[in-house]
């Protein structure tokens, strides 16, 4: 490809997208996670509250909290990946039992 065709100039930029994906969803599970733990930037719904420590939701908030920082710096991005949304995928999760 020459230097003046547009899948070279998506190549050589991809690096620069994939790190921003990284780092919005690092944030998304940050933001997340200080929703359950600290009530920021709201509450939990409905009644804008936190979660009740040692709790399954505190576990998966200090998951995404601490989960999503590792993210944001590229530490261990792959295990953190699986394991941040795991309430997601729990068949015991409250938004399966609806």
């Amino acid at each position: 490809m020459s230097a003046a065709s547009p899948g070279f100039r998506w190549s050589a930029l991809a690096p620069h997208f994939l790190a921003t994906l990284r780092i919005v969803a690092a944030f998304m599970f940050m933001l997340s996670g200080t929703m359950k733990l600290f009530g920021f930037p709201i509450g939990m719904p409905p009644n804008g509250t936190t979660a009740v420590a040692f709790s399954e939701i505190w576990f998966a908030g200090v998951l995404e909290v601490f989960g999503g920082g590792l993210i944001l710096l590229g530490l261990f991005t792959r295990p953190v990946a699986l394991s941040c949304p795991e309430r997601w995928r729990s068949p015991t999760s409250s938004s399966a039992t609806r």
